[in-house]
């Protein structure tokens, strides 16, 4: 029962009912994998629901994100530093300390993927929420990014512990915390100096698509004199999703090509096999994305991709409630398996998924009804990956630093990892997302932020209005009030299962 053989599960004695649903229906033509996959989620939304089930306590993201930064403040837990050339660098560690059980690293070990995960939405939480401790936490962190560059490579290091290049590189590592995440900050802090870091490093890796004719793999090696090259035959199809979006982030900081490359990837990634695409449920997210904005641009080629792309990612949903989660009080119903290769679900994956669903929802994309409906599932059960709102707390230290992991049937006990300060940084981006900009003063309505990746919004740019997707989940009409950052009021009704597009005045940050 579940992903995976295992022997940990087992039926207790008595009766026990099975319910199966069957589907059956002509088709003129049998459908490439592509569309079969895509035919599958539809089916399979058509009795799926967004409405929350867990007993799990919640209170609001603005509450979990204060946590999480006075977290990171306590730097026992949370800091590291170490010298470089006789300098100190300050950077985080990947677990709270007293709260790890695994993985636990050397008190000189720093990773960009943790770096890059805080730094990038405490910036944007810190316009809002200003912090004399957080801002100067920030700016001790934000250098530190350029540390991992390794410009002889063109290349971002994940570690610093030395000046070379690691052998074996993690493309998603790479793509995602070198090609999108200090893109970001750039961004967000006018940062000229990281900005030609990233498209120096964006260049080193479409050097990579080229070596591998787009058929990127799971490692490469980035060496001077060896690469870029892959390592080994594991492929990652659709970490093309990631850098297709990071060259569309490359040309808005200035370069070019960046278009054409992510175009050139995602018709790639659709001749792909979908059996074979599934790694981390991001990867698809944002190729979802990046074929959506080229769509937006113009490519009439791309509006159904995002829809397929975005549908692959679905199938690694939790479609229904694992009986682990139900004993424990909890519920992973809606969240995605972290990884293709892990057994549990985690607040940094599931919260990395969503973020590019905003770009879909503004552009109107994708199975719109279905994404909100996991976006508000994730938004409530995500609570559980903190202690203080467990059923049983263990009362351990950083509480608002979240467990990695909830217990499934393949792996039983939750936070039995540690408490990811890799995955923080998505405490921050949940409420912005859902809260720091507009809510509901009904708690069940869902509010998604469309704008937040807005080259506008992450820049902090003075606009007019921000728009909004405020969605009912439940069986029954709701009526409530939008309530906007500076306390406009705006009073609507809706249907049951019912969404609205809302465009409403703000105060920029």
């Amino acid at each position: 029962i579940g992903l995976v053989p295992s022997a940990r599960f087992q039926l207790q004695a008595g009766r026990h009912v099975v319910r199966w649903r069957l589907w059956q229906r002509r088709l003129g033509a049998a459908p490439d994998s592509w569309e079969a996959s895509a035919r599958l989620v539809d089916t399979l939304a058509a009795v799926f629901d967004g409405e929350r089930r867990s007993t799990v306590k919640g209170v609001t993201w603005e509450r979990a994100a204060k946590g999480a930064l006075a977290d990171l403040l306590d730097a026992d837990q949370t800091q590291v530093s170490v010298l470089v050339g006789g300098e100190e660098v300050l950077g985080l560690r990947a677990y709270a300390r007293d709260a790890t059980h695994y993985y636990d690293h050397a008190a000189d070990h720093i990773e960009l993927m943790t770096v890059a995960d805080v730094v990038t939405p405490l910036l944007l939480y810190l316009r809002l929420h200003p912090d004399e401790e957080g801002a100067r936490l920030a700016d001790r962190l934000r250098p530190t990014l350029a540390r991992f560059h390794r410009p002889g490579a063109s290349y971002i290091s994940n570690g610093l512990l030395t000046d070379s290049v690691e052998p074996v590189t993690d493309t998603w590592y790479l793509f995602l915390n070198g090609l999108i995440k200090i893109p970001w900050v750039a961004q967000i802090a006018r940062d000229s100096a990281l900005a030609d870091i990233a498209l120096d490093a964006l260049a080193g890796a479409e050097r990579l698509a080229d070596a591998t004719g787009d058929r990127l793999p799971l490692f490469a090696d980035f060496r001077p004199g060896t690469g870029p090259r892959p390592l080994g035959a594991a492929p990652n199809p659709s970490v093309v999703g990631l850098l297709a979006y990071a060259g569309l982030l490359g040309d808005e900081l200035g370069g070019t090509g960046g278009a054409d490359l992510a175009t050139r990837l995602l018709i790639g990634l659709r001749h792909e096999p979908v059996a074979l695409c599934f790694h981390e449920p991001l990867q698809l997210g944002f190729a979802a994305a990046a074929a959506a904005r080229l769509a937006d641009a113009g490519d009439p080629r791309m509006a159904a991709m995002a829809e397929a792309f975005v549908r692959a990612q679905l199938r690694m949903l939790y479609w229904d409630e694992d009986p682990e989660a139900t004993a424990g009080g909890y519920a992973v119903r809606g969240m995605f398996e972290a990884c293709a290769s892990l057994l549990y679900p985690a607040l940094k994956e599931n919260i990395e998924a969503i973020l590019p669903w905003t770009v879909l929802l503004r552009s109107g994309r994708g199975p719109t009804e279905l994404l909100l409906q996991v976006m508000n599932l994730i938004r409530l059960n995500s609570f559980a990956f903190f202690d203080p709102l467990l059923p049983r707390p263990n009362g351990s230290a950083a509480p608002w630093i979240p467990y990695e992991n909830l217990g499934t049937s393949e792996l039983p006990g939750t936070g039995s990892i540690g408490k990811e300060i890799y995955g923080t940084g998505e405490v921050f981006w949940a409420y912005l997302m859902f809260e720091a900009f507009a809510h509901a003063d009904d708690p069940v309505i869902l509010v998604v932020n469309t704008d937040l990746l807005e080259p506008a919004s992450l820049r902090g740019d003075l606009v007019p209005s921000r728009r909004f997707v405020v969605y009912n989940p439940t069986a029954a009409p709701r009526t409530f009030h939008l309530v906007g950052r500076q306390g406009g009021r705006l009073p609507l009704e809706l249907a049951a299962r019912a969404w609205q597009l809302v465009d409403i005045q703000t105060v920029a940050p």
